[in-house]
């Protein structure tokens, strides 16, 4: 029987490959991540010698650093983004991420979907949202000072609309707390470095700013995703959403426990069919991007 079944699924494979139509998509996909990589090549030609010099500092020394003033770098193969920053390995690695691996990539029957981004950074994603829907309606979220300053300096260069940007963090339960490594790609509640700069913040419930249906909910906030994916469940609120696109952070030497099982029953009780979208490993920890689609 296990045979049976094994030769199905060859013969299925087979045809597959077969399919004309199959095998374009997959020169395409091919064709497309060369074009991607030299993009990528063409942006570290566009950034100074700086950037080589950012790479081979280790992770603590560049969360330490802050010693470079704000630039501007026009990315010319991203629609003439114009984009303020303080670091280049910062820009860089969200850049790639983004732009370049399509990690917030999504499809939306509405032409100008609402989105919520809960981490907005500096604005590389809700700048990217901009470019893939232009006439979207964006709500973010975004604690660290320097940070938000640098959103909305972004959101103003570009000459972007309708986007609302709040500066606080998100949280099951609204208190303060404080931030370790604000100003950074990664500042985080939950990981503690050493001689690193912090900041008192302001925590509160996404619940309480979900009135109607949205298209996206992103979500990227270093270990903080499963208290607002509880918040939402338990005030009701996912019905409202039809995509979320989530950032897992698995911390095993940081975190007693794995989240990760929690997230996903709650959203498959919520009636959300989800998917790996993609992974990344770092030094302290294993980041999981999870699509989830709203069946209802």
């Amino acid at each position: 029987m296990q045979k049976n079944n094994l030769q199905l699924i060859v013969n299925k494979s087979i045809n597959l490959f077969k399919s004309k139509n199959k095998l374009k998509k997959i020169k395409d996909f091919y064709k497309a991540r060369i074009v991607k990589k030299y993009q990528i090549r063409t942006l570290k030609q566009l950034l100074p010698e700086k950037l080589q010099a950012e790479t081979k500092q280790n992770s603590i020394e560049f969360y330490k650093s802050k010693s470079l003033k704000v630039e501007n770098l026009k990315i010319s193969n991203s629609q003439s983004i114009m984009v303020y920053f303080y670091y280049y390995n910062f820009l860089f690695y969200l850049y790639n991420e983004i732009f370049m691996n399509d990690a917030y990539k999504f499809k939306s029957e509405n032409k100008n979907p609402f989105i919520i981004d809960c981490g907005g950074n500096i604005g590389i994603a809700t700048l990217y949202f901009k470019c893939l829907y232009p006439k979207s309606e964006i709500l973010v979220f975004e604690p660290s000072s320097e940070n938000f300053n640098l959103l909305k300096k972004n959101i103003d260069a570009n000459s972007l609309n309708n986007i609302t940007c709040i500066q606080k963090a998100l949280h099951n339960k609204k208190t303060t707390m404080t931030l370790n490594g604000t100003g950074t790609v990664m500042g985080s509640f939950i990981i503690n470095y050493d001689n690193i700069e912090t900041e008192k913040i302001e925590t509160d419930l996404l619940s309480n700013y979900i009135t109607k249906e949205i298209d996206l909910l992103k979500i990227d906030i270093e270990g903080s995703e499963c208290n607002v994916i509880e918040d939402l469940a338990i005030n009701k609120k996912l019905k409202f959403i039809k995509q979320i696109i989530l950032e897992y952070h698995h911390m095993p030497e940081i975190l007693n426990k794995n989240n990760l099982s929690q997230i996903l029953h709650l959203l498959k009780s919520n009636n959300f069919k989800c998917e790996i979208k993609d992974s990344a490993y770092f030094t302290h920890m294993t980041i999981i991007i999870i699509q989830a689609y709203n069946e209802n």
